[in-house]
């Protein structure tokens, strides 16, 4: 319910009755609830509502979807009729607002490439505020150790690939599930997976050609090697970065190679009738 302009909290509650006190009075045991309570707040007072019976019988007893319904219905007529509008709890000095990265756990800063729909403010008591950045999306590291050299017209580029990063090593992410979410470990773990697999992608590296207008993508591999066909003679430079197939803001700043290539053009095969002066 809503109080125009006011600030409202409410805790619901539910208790049942046994199992042998249901039989004994002929009740489906899918159908009863014992106590339904509903505390609510705002600035100014607490409606503190219990809805049930005294004592089980065969015609006293609550559904547990009607008891729940009708507490909400009477707490938000009791409110409408207590809590004053435009009432608005304050912030007490030792508590500030922050922000943090969604799913990190315990809460995290942001990083400067974590995606806006996963930044999130919320008030925490002071010094106890996120204060390390997340590495769910930081800036990937770039390939090493890189190498190229041609054979005619082909080039060939090799590099070392980087550390598969947390954010989606799975034997990483099924060690902090396990030890962080206790019975909901599993439950956590598949909704980042599922996650990874439709925003993130899998891990790559885009391979760029510098041209005199900027770098040109020419190919994204998984891969740590990759072989372009040049088509004329010249200087050609190359950029390795390490990125997600999908997910391409925290690309990395990448390597560069140059290598000479010389395209010249091979005499033809005269074929038997063609005369040839030498």
């Amino acid at each position: 319910f809503n109080i125009s302009g006011t600030d409202v909290a409410l805790k619901s509650g539910t208790s049942t009755w046994s199992a042998s006190a249901l039989k004994a009075n002929g009740i489906t045991s899918n159908a009863t609830s014992a106590d339904n309570w509903a505390v609510s707040y705002s600035p100014d007072y607490v409606i503190a509502l219990w809805y049930g019976v005294d004592k089980l019988g065969p015609k006293d007893w609550t559904k547990a979807i009607d008891a729940a319904n009708n507490v909400k219905t009477i707490s938000g007529k009791l409110a409408q009729k207590i809590y004053p509008k435009n009432s608005q709890f304050q912030k007490p000095s030792g508590v500030i607002s922050a922000k943090y990265e969604e799913e990190t756990y315990p809460p995290q800063l942001p990083s400067s490439y974590t995606p806006e729909s996963m930044i999130s403010t919320a008030l925490f008591k002071k010094g106890t505020e996120p204060s390390e950045v997340s590495d769910r999306f930081e800036k990937l590291s770039s390939p090493t150790g890189g190498s190229i050299n041609s054979n005619g017209t082909q080039i060939n580029l090799s590099w070392n690939e980087i550390k598969t990063p947390n954010a989606i090593n799975e034997t990483y992410l099924k060690k902090h599930f396990s030890e962080n979410y206790g019975t909901f470990a599993s439950t956590y773990l598949k909704k980042r997976l599922s996650y990874n697999e439709s925003n993130i992608g899998t891990l790559g590296y885009q391979v760029y050609l510098q041209t005199d207008t900027g770098l040109q993508p020419i190919a994204f591999t998984q891969n740590p090697y990759y072989s372009y066909q040049a088509t004329t003679s010249g200087t050609y430079t190359l950029v390795i970065k390490s990125t997600y197939s999908i997910f391409k803001s925290n690309m990395s700043n990448g390597i560069t190679l140059s290598t000479y290539v010389n395209a010249q053009t091979s005499i033809p095969t005269p074929t038997p009738d063609e005369n040839i002066t030498t």
